[in-house]
């Protein structure tokens, strides 16, 4: 199973990103991807990075830039670390700053997944033509596989 870096980065809640995959592999690939390191060592604080990232990276996108263009890379480094709480490896500021637009693009895309917009759409579109044959269906909540177990468990 192929992990998505969209699926991660547009998980609601720590169930969602759990069903992607086991945690090693999940944070291989989103510091893969990003180019930077989260330094998390459980889901929870993984799950709170990535919503922090998705607020912080392109709330102080100006500003962040600004401070590569104007300082020194060690010194850009630390600054960005303490705006957006992530560190990057990075030898120069040109690199420094594709990486952070690499970052920023990402949340960007993981702002609308086509796919998932398609099967919203689908499942609407189910439920409104059984509606039209006489048959009602209800919305379902998703249940983590806990609760089904804890239900069912003698």
């Amino acid at each position: 199973m192929s992990i998505s870096i969209s699926k991660i980065l547009s998980s609601h809640d720590i169930n969602e990103l759990k069903a992607q995959g086991s945690y090693l592999e999940l944070k291989r690939v989103t510091e893969n991807q990003l180019s930077l390191k989260l330094n998390v060592r459980s889901w929870v604080t993984l799950f709170d990075k990535v919503t922090h990232l998705q607020k912080a990276a392109p709330a102080n996108k100006a500003s962040i830039l600004s401070i590569i263009s104007s300082h020194p890379v060690e010194d850009a480094k630390k600054q960005i670390e303490k705006l957006i709480d992530v560190k990057f490896s990075t030898a120069d500021s040109k690199q420094l700053k594709s990486h952070f637009l690499l970052l920023c693009k990402a949340f960007k895309k993981a702002a609308f997944d086509p796919y998932q917009k398609f099967e919203e759409t689908k499942h609407k579109n189910f439920q409104h033509s059984s509606r039209l044959e006489g048959i009602n269906m209800n919305v379902v909540a998703d249940k983590s596989l806990e609760s089904v177990l804890a239900k069912y468990q003698r």
